[in-house]
């Protein structure tokens, strides 16, 4: 929320003083609330740092909960009133939806603080104000439906938030450092980031799909979709691996 607070304060009001701005006897066309919010500011800094953050923003909720009632002896109490299965079931959706709100509330916030100064209007491809192309990831639904747009963009967001969450509920069981069990996704994410980075294959890259702006090439839906079943299948087998520790759930 501070960082969405911060963009609002910072980009968005500046973006407000250039509404109505008129070149050569013609007003320019606005920016959007699209182009303007957080996950859509091409420009701003905030937008990479939410980016960046957002495997820590997901497990700071929640994550580690299961790591401290373990480490703490409260796992135990737990284990003589209901069935390991049934714990770990429970405990898996409340850190997927802990990780999940925890990144779609700071973009909804800041979409919603963007509207009040920013219009409501289909993003102009003629402008070259919106880095999405016409031929780009869902495109033509950005220039058509934008709503449609920002609401998949979102969910995808908040998915992989979830997931990250998930991921470091699993590293907990191995892990010995609270700490470490929260930071585990974000290092994981910057080591992939890394190795994309370096074999330039950047539309692999979770962030990537988090953003309103498409800023690489050959991205795609199914890609996208690889990365979240991908994470998926490390969180669940994180979670399922058997794990003989003295304290292990």
């Amino acid at each position: 929320i501070g960082i969405s607070i911060w963009h609002i304060a910072d980009r968005v009001w500046d973006r407000y003083q250039t509404l109505g701005t008129i070149y050569h006897g013609y007003m320019i066309y606005p920016n959007t609330v699209f182009n303007s919010c957080l996950s859509g500011d091409a420009l701003g800094m905030q937008r990479n740092i939410f980016l960046l953050c957002v495997p820590i923003l997901a497990t700071i909720p929640y994550a580690a909960s299961a790591y401290r009632e373990r480490m703490s002896g409260y796992a135990g109490q737990i284990f003589s009133r209901i069935s390991r299965k049934k714990y770990g079931i429970a405990k898996y959706l409340a850190v997927f939806l802990s990780g999940f709100l925890a990144v779609c509330v700071p973009l909804v916030f800041d979409f919603m603080g963007t509207l009040l100064f920013m219009p409501l209007i289909h993003p102009e491809i003629t402008t070259f104000t919106d880095m999405v192309g016409e031929a780009a990831f869902f495109g033509n639904l950005y220039y058509a439906h934008p709503m449609v747009y920002t609401g998949i963009i979102y969910l995808i967001a908040s998915t992989f938030g979830g997931l990250c969450a998930v991921l470091a509920l699993g590293a907990g069981r191995f892990l010995r450092s609270s700490f470490a069990v929260l930071v585990f996704p974000f290092i994981i994410n910057m080591l992939w980031n890394y190795m994309t980075n370096l074999k330039g294959i950047a539309e692999w890259q979770f962030m990537t799909y988090m953003s309103l702006l498409q800023p690489v090439y050959h991205m795609a839906a199914w890609k996208a979709g690889v990365l979240l079943l991908g994470l998926f299948a490390a969180g669940i087998l994180l979670n399922t691996l058997p794990f003989q520790g003295k304290d292990a759930l």
